[in-house]
């Protein structure tokens, strides 16, 4: 699965690709590109990462989320270390599985 990684300094934008995990995604975005994968906080910004990640033709792309805790401690984590402020999930999203690492789907329902 592909990852995005952008800089908000230069508002650059690289496709990561195509590593199984979301760590190892998130290192080479650090290594590489001196970035990390992406954090969204509003909307706009989840629509332009949307409509960008729609050309890599993948069904999901990894973002900078991840899950930390269980059950009724679970919380939403960015791997930029940046406040969780914002979700805009797929319907039934986001489950109860045991799935640690979050991704941008980039077909279908929007919800």
């Amino acid at each position: 699965m592909w990852g995005l990684s952008w800089r908000l300094r230069d508002s650059r934008q690289n496709r990561v690709g195509s590593q199984r995990h979301l760590f190892s995604v998130q290192n080479v975005c650090r290594r590489c590109y001196r970035g990390n994968l992406v954090s969204i906080h509003h909307l706009s910004f989840n629509i332009r990462i949307q409509q960008s990640a729609c050309g890599i033709n993948q069904a999901q792309v990894w973002i900078g989320a991840f899950i930390r805790g269980w059950f009724r401690y679970r919380r939403f984590r960015w791997t930029d270390g940046s406040r969780w402020n914002f979700g805009y999930w797929a319907a039934g999203q986001p489950g109860q599985g045991r799935g640690r690492c979050v991704a941008l789907c980039t077909k279908g329902e929007e919800g």
